[in-house]
């Protein structure tokens, strides 16, 4: 029997180790929540927004995030690769997204403002106008991505095979112009 809660606020509220299956969430709100070990099996998220909760080892095995806004949360090596392709869109605002797999997700015009993003895995993506604003992207894995018209202007630490990627339009700042280069050995002063 499919669950649906809509318009609600959740706030500090611990589902920590919890299954959540069969479930819709529309334009709800979840605010400092614990979602520790938990299972999103078969759940939908539309329109809904999390602010400062905690995604530690969360398994989102068919798990659909539809037009979906975290915002200071912890997600750390969070695999979204288990997360229903269709619909998909998610935003970031000052997000721990370290370790985390994106691979093979369409992030078209997806925001990463203020994020940490080190080590994360981005393989075979489309990052096309995606916005890497103020995000720290040290050991990033960008291989195969459309990054066309991707703004990496005030992004941090990146390198990027321009060999590996598609970067028409891309824009990144004159300091960040080592980290497209890094390949090559080369001294930059």
């Amino acid at each position: 029997m499919r669950m649906y809660h809509e318009e609600q606020d959740f706030n500090k509220l611990s589902f920590v180790s919890a299954e959540v299956q069969g479930t819709e969430f529309n334009l709800c709100r979840f605010d400092n929540c614990d979602f520790s070990d938990c299972a999103f099996h078969e759940t939908i998220f539309t329109d809904c927004e999390f602010s400062n909760c905690n995604f530690t080892s969360v398994d989102l095995a068919d798990c659909a995030l539809k037009n979906v806004r975290f915002a200071d949360c912890k997600m750390l090596g969070l695999d979204f690769t288990g997360c229903r392709d269709f619909l998909f869109k998610a935003n970031f605002d000052n997000c721990r997204l370290d370790y985390s797999v994106l691979s093979g997700k369409d992030l078209r015009k997806t925001s990463f403002k203020g994020c940490s993003l080190l080590q994360a895995d981005f393989t075979d993506c489309n990052l096309s106008a995606a916005v890497f604003t103020s995000a720290r992207l040290d050991g990033a894995v960008f291989v195969a991505c459309n990054l066309e018209k991707a703004d990496f202007r005030s992004a941090l630490g990146y390198e990027i095979d321009p060999d590996k990627n598609r970067l028409k339009n891309a824009r990144f700042s004159a300091d960040g112009l080592g980290g497209l280069l890094t390949k090559y050995e080369i001294k930059i002063d």
